[in-house]
């Protein structure tokens, strides 16, 4: 299933990072996500995305689980919080294996956006957020417009006030 995120409201391409140490789960879920609107990178470990970070992505889908066993590998948690603290504005949904309640608590109280079970539905579920966080982002950017226009109307209105009293004061001369 390809999903189609385009938005003509959206010059640039947007970039998503996909980092999961499951390789071929990565590799599904970038092919069912890149098209001609969203370019996919995907990175094995916590450590190369953060690596990464300066390439401002839109959206990372970070797996919870990408401890491998050893001291030195940031599990997904570590990493969204690290993603959060240098890239607020980075929406991050969570991935996992597991259904557990505090493993969901956890990601969202650290700043994900969402959170996606790994099973037959993942995919079409990933696509569902990605819609709704591509929304949000045209949304914020109307809003940014909106007020850049309403900031330019007032400047307008101001200018236009005081050249009308500039304009009687000289009429009255």
């Amino acid at each position: 299933m390809k999903t189609t995120f385009n938005s003509d409201k959206t010059s640039k391409k947007q970039l998503v990072f996909i980092v999961d140490d499951q390789q071929l789960f990565a590799d599904i879920i970038k092919e069912s996500m890149q098209n001609n609107y969203v370019e996919v990178k995907t990175f094995a470990s916590g450590e190369e995305c953060l690596e990464n970070m300066h390439q401002n992505p839109s959206i990372i889908i970070l797996d919870y689980e990408l401890d491998d066993g050893s001291k030195t590998k940031l599990n997904g948690l570590e990493v969204l919080r690290k993603i959060k603290a240098s890239n607020p504005e980075t929406e991050v949904v969570m991935l996992s294996g597991h259904e557990r309640v505090e493993i969901v608590t956890n990601s969202l109280k650290a700043g994900a956006y969402d959170y996606v079970v790994k099973n037959e539905s993942t995919i079409i579920n990933l696509n569902n957020r990605m819609s709704k966080i591509f929304k949000k982002f045209e949304l914020k950017n109307e809003i940014k417009e909106l007020n850049g226009l309403k900031a330019k109307i007032a400047v307008i209105t101001i200018a236009g006030v005081i050249l009308a009293s500039v304009t009687h004061q000289f009429a009255n001369f």
